[in-house]
C-alpha cells in the first residue's frame, strides 16, 4: 500500500519481538523484497520509542473519548478508528503546527483523502431516512450515535443500537451537545453524588490523653460527608 499509494519504498521495518513479527511467512516476504527487519532487545521498549509513544497517545485519547461519551468499552474499535482520523486532522507543534497529512505531502506524493468536518464522538445523530426506508407515517429521521468516519467513502458512520444497523451517510443532523448513550462507564472516577451517599461507620475511642482524643475527633469530623460532627463512642476502650 505504501508503494502504490505513496510511491515510496519500505527499506527498514522496526518492531519488537512479538510473534506476529517472527513468523516465517513474514520473514520470507521481507527477504524477498529486500526489507531489513530490525527488532528491539528483550524488555527494552524504549528502542522502539516512536511506535510506543504513538500507541500510548492513541490509547489515552481513546480512553478519554469513551469516558466523555459514556460509551461501553466494547466500542473501542470504532473509537480508535475515530481517534486516528481525528489526530491526523489536528495540527501538531512537533511538525511546525502542520497536520500529519500536510507534513506527509512535503515528503511523498500522498493520495487525496476525504476531509470531513470534525464531530463529537458518541454524540446524538439524526440520520435522514429516504422514501424507500420509511412509510408515510413513520419518522423521517432515525436517532443514532455518531461513532466515526467511513474508511473508503465520504460519509459519517452512525450506529442504531436498537436494530444494530450501521448507516454511512452525509444526510445527518448532529446534536453535539447531547450524548446518545446513558451508560455509565466503569472507567470513570467516583461521582460526587456517590461520595455523598457513602455511609461511614467510625468507632472512635477516648484516649487517656485528651489532646490526642480531640485530634482524632477533629479528623473524623472533617471526613464526615453529611456535614455533622461525629461524636466519640461512649464505650470505654477495653
Amino acid at each position: 500500500m505504501i508503494e502504490t499509494q505513496y510511491n515510496a519504498k519500505v527499506r527498514v521495518l522496526c518492531s519488537d519481538n512479538g510473534g506476529e513479527y517472527q513468523s516465517s511467512d513474514l520473514q520470507k516476504y521481507l527477504e524477498g523484497h529486500g526489507i531489513i527487519h530490525q527488532t528491539t532487545c528483550s524488555n527494552t521498549p524504549q528502542q522502539n520509542g516512536v511506535a510506543e509513544r504513538k500507541n500510548r497517545h492513541l490509547l489515552e485519547v481513546v480512553r478519554a473519548s469513551l469516558i466523555a461519551a459514556k460509551i461501553p468499552i466494547s466500542y473501542w474499535g470504532e473509537a480508535i478508528t475515530f481517534v486516528t482520523y481525528f489526530i491526523n486532522q489536528v495540527p501538531s507543534n512537533s511538525i511546525n503546527f502542520q497536520t500529519t497529512l500536510e507534513a506527509l505531502i512535503n515528503v511523498v506524493v500522498a493520495p487525496t483523502i476525504p476531509n470531513l468536518p470534525p464531530r463529537v464522538f458518541g454524540c446524538m445523530a439524526f440520520v435522514h431516512l429516504h422514501k424507500h426506508q420509511r412509510t408515510k407515517l413513520t419518522s423521517r429521521a432515525l436517532q443514532c450515535v455518531f461513532i466515526g468516519y467511513a474508511l473508503h467513502k465520504k460519509g459519517y458512520r452512525c450506529y442504531h443500537p436498537p436494530t444494530q444497523r450501521m448507516f454511512i451517510t452525509m444526510d445527518v443532523v448532529f446534536h453535539e451537545d447531547s450524548m446518545y448513550s446513558s451508560f455509565e462507564s466503569e472507567l470513570q472516577g467516583e461521582y460526587q453524588k456517590e461520595i455523598q451517599t457513602l455511609d461511614y461507620d467510625y468507632h472512635i475511642y477516648e484516649d487517656d490523653e485528651s489532646g490526642q482524643s480531640e485530634l482524632v475527633n477533629q479528623e473524623a469530623g472533617e471526613l464526615d460527608m453529611s456535614g455533622t460532627t461525629l461524636e466519640p463512642s461512649s464505650n470505654d476502650h477495653p
